[in-house]
């Protein structure tokens, strides 16, 4: 590859403010979505400022992508520690449909943890950067107990509720038994739907994916990759360009052919209605 190819690369792929685009970037026949920060369900002031991805944006620009003739492929690139669960298994199930209509890849560039993993996890192929941090599949809520800092500073907080629970957790009272056994649960119920989804993905099993996807640690990329996490090393560059020159061997060699097989009417009315499905 040449200089000018090395630039013109760079140039299309976001990095720093471009990565609050709303619209995803484009390299030849690629779709570029940048994956970045804290990951919320929607936009808010907040990550306007500070930066971060919201599953609302990210869906719009698959859709775009979905929905663009000129996108054979849609390259998710991800530099995030994860984000909040609310929205996460729908916008996985996006994803994971989508990789129906066209080639999704993955790249951890240079940090995919937890609600990040999750996304990646969903593309055809995952693929993590040398550098790179992958993992944390797991759930975390904390609880934080002010009430003798409140006695010792001669607060006193009442709740006035209706409803049995409804002030259960505020941070002004101790935890009850039955309090934290009732977090735990839901804990224990979005913890059951990471691990399903993570093991759809990746084509592997619930046990699998408890056992060997580091159990709520980060894994760097060699670990990763002995794990099954992430399908090889390679950097983010490396994939776009590869992605390019597949394209372009692909219509100069006989498995066009199969290329052409697998756009029969049948495959196509199949993926038409995928497509339409993701785009309403």
């Amino acid at each position: 590859m040449d200089t000018a190819s090395n630039l013109d690369l760079a140039a299309a792929i976001p990095r720093g403010s471009q990565s609050r685009a709303l619209r995803p970037q484009h390299y030849g026949k690629s779709a570029i979505i940048a994956v970045r920060g804290p990951i919320t369900q929607r936009s808010t002031w907040v990550t306007e400022i500070l930066g971060g991805s919201s599953l609302s944006s990210l869906t719009l620009q698959v859709r775009e992508a979905l929905n663009d003739r000129d996108v054979e492929n849609i390259v998710l690139d991800i530099h995030s520690p994860g984000g909040s669960v609310y929205g996460l298994q729908e916008f996985g199930e996006t994803l994971y449909k989508a990789r129906s209509v066209k080639p999704i890849v993955a790249v951890a560039n240079s940090l995919a943890a937890s609600a990040a993993y999750f996304i990646a996890s969903q593309a055809h192929e995952v693929i993590s950067q040398p550098s790179a941090d992958v993992g944390s599949v797991g759930v975390v809520m904390a609880h934080t107990d002010w009430s003798k800092f409140n006695a010792k500073h001669g607060r006193k907080v009442t709740y006035i509720t209706a409803g049995q629970y409804k002030a259960e957790g505020n941070s002004d009272e101790p935890l009850s038994d039955e309090a934290l056994a009732h977090f735990k649960a839901r804990v224990n119920e979005y913890y059951d739907s990471f691990v399903q989804a993570v093991a759809r993905g990746r084509g592997t099993t619930r046990a699998n994916v408890i056992d060997r996807f580091g159990k709520g640690r980060v894994f760097g990329a060699k670990a990763a990759l002995a794990a099954g996490m992430v399908d090889r090393i390679d950097t983010l560059d490396n994939v776009v360009e590869r992605l390019q020159s597949r394209k372009a061997a692909s219509r100069k060699s006989p498995a066009s052919q199969r290329h052409a097989i697998a756009h029969t009417p049948g495959v196509n009315r199949a993926r038409a209605e995928i497509r339409r499905l993701l785009l309403h």
